[in-house]
């Protein structure tokens, strides 16, 4: 039972994590929900990537102290530093709409979804 719960978890925590944490942010986005709500989001993300890591782990060696931590922390620090910046500068985007070379041309008019589908698409045709 143990075994089939930790192959389903590690077969969809990516796919859950990315479908359920984008689509969150999206609709918070899309219906003009204040940005501290992101932070949450964000916030609440990292504690169940922990918990995952610690339930589930990948290779239960990373769980065992290795007179590491200091490295350990300041890894963390500065991965979800960044994570937390590059959400922080998206209400600002709007401000530098104008230095963006799509942005004579971008569909802004367009609900939120069909933006990010076409942001998909062009995506997928570049690789």
């Amino acid at each position: 039972m143990i075994r089939s719960i930790t192959w389903l978890v590690r077969l969809l925590y990516l796919p859950l994590f990315l479908l359920v944490g984008n689509g969150v942010a999206i609709y918070l986005v899309a219906e003009g929900y204040n940005q501290g709500w992101l932070v949450f989001l964000i916030l609440v993300f990292i504690g169940i990537s922990f918990a995952t890591e610690k339930l589930t782990p990948y290779d239960r060696a990373f769980n065992e102290p290795q007179q590491d931590q200091r490295r350990d922390l300041l890894h963390a620090f500065m991965n979800e530093s960044l994570n937390v910046i590059g959400v922080a500068v998206l209400p600002l985007l709007p401000l530098f709409g104008g230095l963006l070379v799509l942005a004579p041309i971008w569909p802004s008019g367009w609900p939120l979804a069909f933006q990010l589908g076409v942001l998909g698409i062009f995506r997928l045709k570049k690789t």
